[in-house]
């Protein structure tokens, strides 16, 4: 029988990194979010709970096998016991409220949206550098192997809403065959 030892899963690995990024983002002028979502079991990650007080979350969107950081394996180029990679592909999303028009349709003043736009960029900042602290500290203790940050990209505005979503990706050995 194979025994799995989860305690460096993709998903604990996600959910550390997660509470690096809140250690980071409070340290920024609005502070960290209200609501903090260190994973979420989906590939789109909802604003449903998006308040004022903001949201911070994670989702594992992929894992796959690789023999190169992080290009995915062809089914071709797989040997007996897979690519020697599992790559894992996760995207951070941090949403905050943002300045509408009011209910005389009378939209926001020039400095209430740098305001927000500010915010915005403070939490794009944190987010892109506790990330980079983290998953460098993750490598050089042999946790994972590879690791590469995808651009921070402005979402929103939608419901009030508007934020950043930033992927990254990690690999750490993969297990098939107990190949190491």
């Amino acid at each position: 029988m194979v025994t799995i030892d989860l305690t460096l899963s993709p998903a604990t690995i996600v959910t550390g990194i997660g509470a690096c990024v809140i250690d980071g983002l409070e340290q920024v002028p609005a502070g960290a979010p209200d609501r903090q979502c260190l994973l979420l079991p989906t590939q789109t990650i909802p604003w449903d709970n998006c308040d004022c007080g903001g949201q911070f979350a994670q989702a594992i969107t992929s894992v796959y096998g690789a023999d190169r950081f992080p290009i995915p394996a062809d089914a071709k180029d797989w040997q007996p016991c897979g690519p020697p990679w599992s790559v894992t592909r996760v995207l951070t999303s941090i949403v905050r409220c943002v300045p509408t028009m009011d209910e005389q349709a009378i939209p926001p003043t020039c400095a209430a949206e740098q305001a927000a736009a500010i915010t915005l960029e403070n939490d794009r900042t944190a987010v892109r550098q506790a990330l980079a602290c983290c998953l460098t500290d993750l490598k050089t203790a042999g946790v994972i192997f590879h690791w590469s940050l995808g651009p921070s990209v402005t979402v929103g505005e939608l419901g009030g809403c508007a934020g950043v979503e930033t992927p990254y990706w990690f690999s750490a050995k993969s297990c098939l065959c107990g190949r190491f």
